[in-house]
């Protein structure tokens, strides 16, 4: 279940912004749309190359994470050790086409230690091709802990949790890149208002 009122906010005008249709495009989703939200928005595409990139970061998140990381590759901020996991989790959300919904630990420049929620929406182009995903971030309301200070270039560690969401549906996907934690909703539905069911099969081509 989402926790933070800027990940409600974005998944509502998601939804409304693509009406009929199973994705909203980039034209459907303009900063008009995401005012209420926009300061926690960070954008990743896909390049030609296959390369995942951070192509836009809101002004909260910068002030969050105490940099900017904006062109950089996706996978930098993360400790070394989960980037494989990381990588096979973006093919996949770029092959189906799904949301995904996650908690991960974030380390700040002091050393302190809290935890991230992220929601992944996913967004075409008018012509129907799908390159990108509109990140909407916040920080928990979770204490923080002290730890020693981070490595000035990795910003996140552990994730807590992850679950993937069947665009049109958005009830669960039955894969195994799923974390749940059942603090967070375990394998429930994205939001309360649609009644869990029998795990969706994977995705849309997106």
């Amino acid at each position: 279940m989402l926790k933070s009122r800027y990940l409600k906010l974005a998944l509502d005008a998601w939804q409304t912004a693509r009406q009929d249709k199973f994705y909203p495009s980039v034209r459907d989703m303009s900063p008009a749309h995401m005012v209420p939200f926009i300061e926690h928005v960070a954008m990743l595409r896909r390049e030609a190359d296959g390369a995942y990139r951070i192509s836009l970061m809101g002004t909260a998140l910068v002030e969050l994470l105490g940099a900017d990381v904006t062109g950089k590759d996706a996978s930098a901020p993360h400790e070394e050790a989960s980037r494989d996991d990381l990588r096979q989790f973006h093919d996949f959300a770029f092959q189906t086409g799904c949301l995904c919904h996650s908690l991960r630990e974030m380390h700040y420049p002091s050393g302190s230690r809290g935890s991230l929620e992220q929601l992944l929406l996913p967004l075409t182009h008018p012509d129907g091709t799908h390159d990108r995903f509109m990140i909407v971030a916040d920080a928990s309301d979770e204490e923080l802990s002290v730890g020693e200070k981070r490595d000035s270039n990795v910003f996140f560690g552990k994730l807590h949790h992850r679950m993937l969401y069947d665009a049109g549906t958005l009830q669960p996907l039955s894969t195994e890149l799923n974390r749940p934690d059942p603090a967070m909703g375990g394998h429930g539905p994205l939001v309360e208002s649609i009644a869990p069911q029998p795990d969706s099969v994977v995705g849309h081509q997106g």
